[in-house]
């Protein structure tokens, strides 16, 4: 999340923050459980929860939520986007196939590259303004 912003201020030390570490954990296994269940269910539930459920963990790290409001308020947020989201994450996912198929080497640039354009549709969403 700080990469997105502040790029010239990084430091190795804010890669990790222990007292955040055990709800951000939480928040993940949370939503990679209700993914899984929905996946298996018929798959389209699955998706709608990676859809809704996305933006969790970065809630957790930028707002210091729990795990659970985390993935109330990520509901709220990928409200009225959850198409263009989930078109967004097969994007994701396809460039970091390619760079699976590149020997591997690809996702050294695909996956941050993917990371970073997550972060940016999460402050994207986190700055519109609320509906009532």
């Amino acid at each position: 999340l700080k990469a997105y912003k502040d790029t010239a201020h990084l430091s190795i030390h804010d890669l990790w923050h222990p007292k955040r570490f055990v709800p951000y954990l939480f928040a993940t296994l949370l939503t990679g459980i209700t993914v899984i269940v929905g996946l298996v269910l018929l798959i389209v539930p699955g998706l709608v929860a990676m859809t809704m459920f996305m933006f969790a963990p970065y809630l957790v790290l930028d707002k210091g939520m729990s795990p659970v409001d985390a993935m109330k308020h990520s509901m709220k947020m990928t409200e009225g986007h959850r198409m263009s989201l989930f078109v967004f994450l097969l994007a994701m996912i396809g460039i970091n196939i390619l760079g699976a198929l590149l020997i591997g080497v690809g996702l050294l640039v695909s996956v941050p590259v993917s990371l970073l354009a997550t972060v940016r549709a999460y402050r994207l969403l986190e700055a519109m303004p609320k509906s009532a």
